[in-house]
């Protein structure tokens, strides 16, 4: 009887080491970034729609299948509330459970963690729920995911979003303002990236973008890898910046907007997926209607903006090679690449009086070098100033005449300024 008792605890923390591990190694390493979407109380579009009257911010991407490993892993060990069974059963099974009731483990391949998430609506609240209240391990409870950004009474019963909702599932005109409307000319686009018409995304074997522009968007139904349909491809890697650097918001996977009705399972579809026509895309698009009693979707997330410090200004955001403290010193937005025309102004500097800093020799930094002819050096500098590095006015003129001693053949001249 003895024996048997310390084997079961034995078995019992085995496993439980094992849980621990594999929630370990499954960690993703891939850390969510929120956009902060301001000018409060903007127009509407044509619509009458995508004007919200407060600053609220918006993950960059959708929630990709590794952050939902993680979520599984760190509540649904017994998935009381069956987060698992949430995922769409008509899409590719792009996580894998082991073990039994209680010791359940979650994990994706290194290929399927960077697609985006499909899951039913109830599982998308449950998740804000979870972030609300920071990313708790344990049963599904209030404590974790049955209440914070909603309250769940059950497994289908939920109300609209409470008061205090740090993080939530980002209503219709909050999505639609993240992705079409541009802050600048305060007007809303026709597609997140501008009017223009998207570009199909093409892919590598793994499914990452491999044409990345403004313009281009996962659509029109490329295949990639061994696949033998089109799916949907890595979250962020298309290129198609919203005005306030969102990606992911047309294309890739259809998104749904919070519910306005309590309890809702079945609700339409916007934004249009991997395998819609790129003229699909667009703001004026009417949303589909989901064929099924249950809506699986994608999903982007709400967040409360709490301050400026969620703009990182060390960081360059939109990758155009100005860090996000210079583009909000010029004005340009931190969120959205202008790389074109940062590359622009360092070709041609002059057209607004600025130059390389090659055309200009710093003298601090070791001085010049002349190489003598004859036995003597005469060294005459003109002395010019401007106020702009475009206009220059002469002040004078600095003579030398230096003799030359023994076999020194080269003489190097080193300005500093006076102290």
């Amino acid at each position: 009887m003895f024996r048997k008792k310390f084997n079961s605890i034995i078995a019992y923390t085995f496993r439980r080491i094992l849980f621990v591990v594999a929630l370990a190694y499954c960690k993703s390493t891939y850390a969510m970034n929120y956009m902060v979407v301001s000018d409060p109380s903007n127009p509407p579009d044509n619509l009458g729609k995508g004007n919200v009257a407060y600053t609220f911010s918006m993950s960059q991407t959708e929630v990709p299948v590794s952050d939902y490993v993680d979520f599984l892993n760190s509540v649904a060990s017994t998935d009381t509330y069956s987060l698992f069974a949430s995922l769409n059963p008509n899409s590719p099974q792009l996580i894998s459970r082991n073990g039994n009731a209680g010791n359940y483990i979650y994990s994706a391949t290194s290929i399927n963690r960077t697609k985006p998430v499909q899951v039913s609506v109830t599982a998308m609240l449950r998740y804000v729920n979870w972030l609300h209240n920071s990313k708790p391990v344990g049963a599904q409870n209030d404590n974790t995911t049955e209440n914070g950004a909603y309250t769940f009474y059950g497994q289908n019963s939920y109300t609209l979003r409470n008061q205090n909702a740090k993080y939530w599932l980002p209503n219709e005109n909050e999505w639609r303002k993240a992705a079409f409307y541009d802050p600048t000319s305060r007007t809303h686009r026709l597609y997140p990236h501008g009017d223009s018409t998207p570009t199909p995304a093409v892919a590598n074997t793994i499914g990452d973008v491999v044409n990345p522009s403004l313009s281009t968007y996962v659509c029109n139904g490329t295949l990639w890898g061994a696949n033998t349909s089109s799916r949907a491809m890595s979250v962020g890697t298309s290129g198609s910046y919203s005005p306030w650097g969102v990606l992911d918001l047309a294309g890739n996977e259809w998104e749904i907007f919070e519910p306005r009705t309590p309890g809702l399972l079945k609700i339409n579809l916007f934004g249009g997926d991997h395998n819609s026509l790129p003229t699909n895309l667009r703001r004026t698009t009417s949303e589909a209607a989901n064929a099924g009693s249950i809506t699986y979707a994608g999903f982007h997330i709400g967040k409360a903006f709490v301050s400026d410090s969620e703009v990182d200004p060390k960081v360059d955001t939109d990758n155009d090679g100005v860090s996000n403290a210079d583009e909000i010193l010029l004005g340009t937005n931190p969120f959205v690449s202008e790389l074109q025309l940062f590359q622009n102004l360092r070709d041609n500097p002059r057209i607004i009086g600025l130059y390389k800093e090659s055309d200009i020799i710093n003298f601090r930094t070791g001085g010049f070098a002349c190489k003598i002819n004859g036995n003597r050096i005469s060294l005459t500098a003109p002395v010019s100033q401007s106020e702009n590095l475009k206009d220059w006015t002469e002040i004078g003129i600095m003579q030398m005449d230096i003799p030359l001693t023994h076999d020194k053949l080269f003489f190097r001249f080193t300005l500093e300024p006076r102290k």
